[in-house]
């Protein structure tokens, strides 16, 4: 189902956020918590709800808006 903005009243258009972090290129996830600092990896993850993040765009104002789709395995 693809969202209507809420400001337009126009149809999104379905996208990703891209993190370009150390040259990688991934898509964002959503993590159920706040961050937690780790010595070895930045950030603790184990044992996280994390889920991929769905975004979408209004083409006449911009809006981004957001969803977090099923849990990573």
């Amino acid at each position: 189902m693809i969202p209507t903005c809420p400001d337009c009243n126009q149809s999104m258009e379905e996208g990703f956020l891209l993190d370009e972090t150390y040259g990688n290129r991934n898509p964002v996830y959503w993590v159920g918590e706040p961050p937690e600092k780790s010595i070895w990896t930045g950030l603790k993850l184990k044992e996280k709800d994390i889920r991929r993040v769905q975004a979408y765009r209004c083409p006449s104002c911009g809006l981004l808006k957001f969803y977090a789709h099923e849990p990573r395995s």
